[in-house]
């Protein structure tokens, strides 16, 4: 599967390599197979759990069953990290390219009204920000003509996307 397509499913789904927020850490574990960072923030009884996976984060909360609360896809990474794009996909089959225009993740959304699914477009300083109040997905794409490619992606390209439950958008 190429990039577009990967991060269009991930849109339609709130979901990034079969689990989503809500999920508890164990099954995540199941279905995640890629090396990571841990980092343990917070005091007992409050803490969060943060796992870097290089192409995304992942943090969980409620430390009793440890579920997550939110996902991010860091597509910037792959602009700066050329092998990180190789590594996934070795293990997950997954072609990411270093930069992805916004453009061509909209060609891939599919919906029968022709409308994207997303219920609110911003423009910020320099970005361009899309919600979905049904999946939770935030995307993020860079939005400044002086913005030009190069360890970072430039106009037209998506920066991330941040997975959350729908209720906090």
């Amino acid at each position: 599967m190429n990039g577009p397509k990967f991060i269009a499913r991930v849109i339609e789904a709130g979901s990034l390599f079969g689990f989503s927020v809500g999920v508890k850490l164990v099954e995540a574990e199941k279905t995640i197979t890629l090396d990571y960072i841990e980092e343990i923030q917070g005091r007992r009884g409050a803490r969060m759990l943060r796992r870097d996976y290089g192409l995304f984060e992942a943090t969980f909360g409620d430390e009793s069953d440890w579920t997550c609360r939110s996902i991010i896809l860091e597509i910037h990474r792959l602009a700066s990290m050329p092998d990180l794009a190789d590594k996934i996909r070795d293990q997950t089959g997954i072609d990411l390219a270093s930069y992805t225009e916004w453009a061509d993740v909209e060609n891939e959304l599919h919906h029968p009204s022709g409308c994207l699914p997303f219920d609110s477009s911003t423009v910020t300083q320099g970005d361009r920000i899309f919600r979905s109040q049904k999946t939770g997905v935030t995307v993020t794409v860079i939005d400044d003509p002086s913005s030009e490619r190069g360890p970072y992606p430039g106009h037209g390209d998506i920066w991330g996307l941040d997975i959350i439950d729908p209720k906090f958008l």
